[in-house]
Parts: C-alpha cells; structure tokens; sequence
C-alpha cells in the first residue's frame, strides 16, 4: 500500500469515527458524553489540519494552483461552519432549527469537499512525482 493510499484510508477512517460518534452524540441526547464528544471534535480538528497542511506543503513545492486553493478555502469554510454549529449545539441552549439543519448538512459538505481538495492536493501531487522517476 501506498503512502497515498494510507493517508487516503486514514482521513476516510477519521471522518467514519466523525460520523459515528456524531450519530452516538445525537442518540445519547443532553448532556452529551464529554469522552465522545472530545474524540468527536478533536478527529474533526486533526482532518481539518492535515488538509491544511497538505495544501501549505503543496504551496511550498511551488505548485500549488488555483482551482487547488479555492478548493482548499471553500472545504476550510465548512469545517469552520460545521465546528461553529456544532459547538453551538453543544452548550445545551435552545438553537433555531436552521442550526441544526445547518450541523446536518455541512459534514456532507465537508467530506465532499475534503474528497475533492486531497484528489487535487495529493493525487495530483503523487501523479508528478510517479512522473518524475
């Protein structure tokens, strides 16, 4: 197995947990296990950053493109609106239903966006470097 290949299934498996603890979190109801809800917020924490430092990493090799960044910025946007209404639905305060909405929708968003920025950043990364050898 690829190095590729293991960063792929690692941040696959990472947003599995995510999900799994999510739904664990949403089942469970208030007050929220604070083990589960730690694993869930700090998976969804070292995901966001391996993409950011992918893209970072892809930058400072010089070849970082535009549609990459934009990719990279927009997937960063619903990360930061998923932690922000997660976090919101954490405190146990009342929080209009469009938050909620908004808690289911944006990890599906994230993912896809995830997906598609590590296909640019380390699929096309690893395309150049087969090339090169």
């Amino acid at each position: 197995m690829s190095e590729l290949q293991i960063r792929i299934l690692g941040v696959g498996s990472f947003f599995v947990i995510v999900f799994l603890s999510g739904l664990a979190l949403n089942r469970s109801g208030m007050p929220y296990n604070s083990a589960v809800l730690t694993l869930h917020k700090l998976i969804a924490l070292a995901v966001l950053i391996f993409l950011v430092v992918s893209a970072y990493r892809k930058h400072q090799a010089g070849s970082l493109e535009v549609l990459e960044l934009a990719v990279v910025v927009v997937t960063v946007l619903f990360f930061v609106a998923t932690i922000a209404t997660g976090g919101a639905l954490s405190t146990g305060k009342a929080m209009p239903e469009i938050g909620l909405r908004l808690h289911q929708i944006t990890p599906f968003l994230t993912v896809a966006g995830t997906a598609v920025a590590l296909y640019l950043l380390l699929w096309r990364m690893d395309e150049v470097l087969q090339a090169m050898k």
